[in-house]
């Protein structure tokens, strides 16, 4: 069917790019896991929510208060602080997720009895915390978080849920900026690593498509790869050795040629040009930045649509088939029965039943005698 070889190739590409998404992944994780930048983005998120820039005020209070300090180990110290979002910024051991409702009733707290007094054997607070009690106690809040907190009281109606709900609101809806900032910074680190994984492995989509388009046994056998891998639910978990083999199984122009080279892509095949291969190499770290359940996503339904238009072998008759009898004119089979059957008639034949052949006959005298009559 038309069209179903330029499916395959876009299933091998899509294919290459999932498996090397999932590498530059594993890679960014394992610098996550190193530097912990998610909690430096909250960090910051929080210090910028709260007004608190340097992190030595409300900020500060909040970290150390014992529902949010009690989600990491070491103290809250000042050198997390960054003037601006770095893409690689330490988070060292904050935490890299405060729940709404902890950050929510810590910031309650705080403004109803006080930030934590941790010198020894200090009096406990006597405030109660309560509506009342915090409303009573805003002044040593920044202006801009009194406002908030006294919005969420006046629109509560007496109910301390209610307001504590507003500003888990007011808390969930900063965190989706964080989130965003992050989100833009890994695209960039992605970026960055697809780049140089791109060149130190020379995976180049340009020349890969190329191949693909002009080697029909390539694509089958990538294509039943892809089918394999869509069928597996837990693919986007592979390791990073398991994603770096099924990357060198698939035998593409994939690699830099050596003296003793004998894979695919140390053959005959063509060598792209300078300015094609940089641009295969953008392509391909382009394409990292979209992240593998993307790509997992979009090989899924590729694959589908494949199996869709694909044409059936079984269903095609050959073109050489005899037809079988049951396939003839029915006006061709009637008149050879015709002339088989009745030789000649005239017009009249069939009143009197003239046409019948007589094959036998008795004679009289073997008759047997009649009996009865006419009265």
């Amino acid at each position: 069917m038309f069209g179903s070889a330029v499916l395959e190739v876009a299933i091998g590409v899509i294919f290459v790019f999932l498996l090397v998404s999932v590498l530059c992944s594993a890679v960014r994780e394992g610098i996550e896991a190193f530097l912990k930048t998610r909690a430096a983005y909250l960090e910051r998120g929080i210090r910028e929510l709260l007004v608190d820039r340097k992190g030595q005020g409300l900020a500060r209070d909040v970290y150390t208060h014992p529902l949010v300090a009690g989600m990491y180990k070491d103290e809250y110290e000042a050198k997390v602080h960054t003037p601006r979002r770095w893409p690689l910024a330490r988070g060292h051991d904050l935490p890299s997720y405060i729940t709404p409702r902890h950050f929510a009733l810590a910031l309650m707290d705080i403004a109803a009895r006080g930030p934590i007094d941790a010198t020894p054997n200090a009096p406990a607070p006597t405030q109660t915390l309560s509506l009342a009690g915090i409303k009573a106690n805003l002044s040593s809040l920044p202006p801009e978080v009194q406002r908030v907190v006294l919005t969420a009281i006046d629109t509560a109606d007496g109910d301390f849920n209610v307001a504590r709900t507003t500003i888990e609101t007011w808390y969930d809806d900063a965190m989706d900026r964080v989130s965003s900032w992050y989100k833009r910074s890994t695209q960039g680190i992605l970026f960055v690593i697809g780049l140089v994984f791109a060149v130190a492995a020379n995976i180049d989509t340009v020349t890969i498509t190329r191949f693909l388009s002009h080697d029909a046994a390539a694509r089958e056998a990538i294509v039943a790869r892809a089918q394999a891998a869509v069928a597996d639910t837990g693919y986007l978990h592979r390791s990073y050795e398991d994603a770096k083999k099924d990357l060198a199984a698939l035998q593409l122009p994939i690699g830099w040629a050596t003296p003793d080279s004998t894979t695919l892509a140390h053959r005959t095949w063509p060598q792209p040009s300078p300015s094609e291969r940089v641009l295969g190499w953008i392509i391909t770290a382009l394409a990292v930045t979209m992240g593998a359940p993307f790509w997992f996503d979009l090989l899924n339904k590729v694959t589908a649509i494949r199996s869709a238009v694909k044409p059936d072998a079984k269903k095609s008759a050959p073109a050489d088939e005899t037809p079988t009898p049951q396939s003839e004119p029915r006006a061709l089979v009637v008149a050879s029965r015709a002339l088989v059957v009745a030789p000649s008639m005239d017009d009249e034949n069939h009143v009197d039943g003239c046409d019948v052949a007589i094959t036998s006959a008795t004679p009289d005298d073997k008759l047997p005698p009649a009996e009865g009559g006419v009265g």
